[in-house]
């Protein structure tokens, strides 16, 4: 800033060609004074606006709000949980293939119908790398250890079994899922005209997840497995090979086969079913109560799980079910078992 003389009392001062005001540096001089006054205010002002907090869409720095805990806490909030043990009548096949080959070939089909699927959507497929890394995860975690070292190369080709891990064999939870969707559709449960778009809010809210007999539930990789027991503990390997003829359709027609599965004998399973509670009032219509919960489970103790249900294997019975939680179906409502009218207009 360039300097000049006061007028009042001659002391040179800076002169601020930005605002056109005298800054004095001479305390004798009114005007200095008044001037100097002027300037301070004029910095506690500019201070006051860079401490105050920038209005929402106006700073490029965005405060960060981690919601971790939030999404653990909706879950826990927004979820019925009943505990089921079953226990199988007799026996339980398993139904995955144990010949590498086959499930390489399952798993490349799988693949390359959805990398089809991605470039009609335009989007990028998997390398080939990269699905081999997959088939290469699946098939450990299916065979535990090597292949060569188990089976025999004649045998392998028709032998299905279980998913194994560090434990001993377990059912993953899609096998029940897919129960618990087939039994939806098979009880009319979906296809109701009262409930109609209701197929996908049952089919996708409805699940089952790996836990202690307590009812705790796994948070680890153990959350998708359904270990067996027998007599309380925990079954470290299948108990016999059972071989059968069976037919398979080729284009040339039906073919005869022989066939082995993994044999377990009067075990038991226990999971929790997870439903989704506290709905929007939109969904009215489309929540799971217990009555539906109780349909579904009685009817799947006749379907069965695992390989070859319908030749009576896999059958079960329900030999505890309990609702762990108490959420209302709907939100705002009464939670179930405490509106007495409405329990009773629900049963009418």
């Amino acid at each position: 800033m360039p300097r000049a003389d006061c007028g009042h009392c001659g002391e040179s001062y800076w002169w601020d060609d930005r605002s056109l005001r005298r800054y004095h540096c001479s305390s004798r001089c009114a005007d200095a004074a008044m001037w100097r006054a002027i300037h301070q205010k004029e910095q506690e002002q500019e201070q006051e606006q860079v401490s105050k907090p920038a209005r929402s869409g106006t700073s490029t720095e965005r405060a960060t709000m981690n919601l971790t805990q939030a999404v653990r806490d909706s879950r826990k909030n927004n979820r019925n949980l009943y505990l089921c043990h079953i226990a199988f009548v007799d026996d339980v096949l398993g139904a995955k293939p144990l010949s590498e080959d086959v499930t390489r070939k399952h798993l490349m089909s799988k693949f390359k119908r959805e990398a089809t699927a991605a470039v009609k959507k335009g989007l990028e497929p998997p390398s080939e790398e990269r699905m081999e890394e997959i088939i290469q995860a699946d098939l450990k975690r299916m065979f535990h250890h090597p292949l060569q070292e188990t089976l025999e190369e004649e045998a392998k080709q028709s032998h299905c079994g279980f998913n194994h891990d560090e434990f001993g064999p377990y059912l993953g939870d899609h096998c029940v899922n897919a129960c618990f969707r087939e039994m939806l559709v098979c009880l009319g449960i979906t296809g109701d005209a009262k409930r109609r778009g209701s197929k996908q809010t049952f089919q996708h809210l409805m699940i089952a997840r790996g836990c202690d007999e307590k009812g705790v539930l796994y948070e680890d990789e153990q959350m998708n497995r359904l270990h067996f027991y027998r007599e309380k503990e925990l079954v470290e390997a299948v108990d016999e090979v059972l071989e059968m003829a069976g037919s398979v359709g080729t284009p040339q027609g039906k073919k005869s086969i022989l066939k082995s599965h993994d044999q377990l004998f009067g075990v038991s399973l226990h999971f929790v079913i997870d439903i989704e509670a506290n709905l929007g009032a939109s969904r009215k219509a489309m929540v799971l109560r217990d009555e539906d919960v109780v349909r579904v489970m009685s009817s799947a103790e006749t379907n069965g799980l695992g390989a070859c249900r319908g030749l009576s294997h896999g059958r079960f019975m329900v030999t505890r079910l309990e609702r762990l939680t108490n959420l209302p179906y709907i939100k705002g409502d009464t939670p179930p078992g405490m509106d007495e009218k409405a329990d009773a207009e629900q049963a009418a």
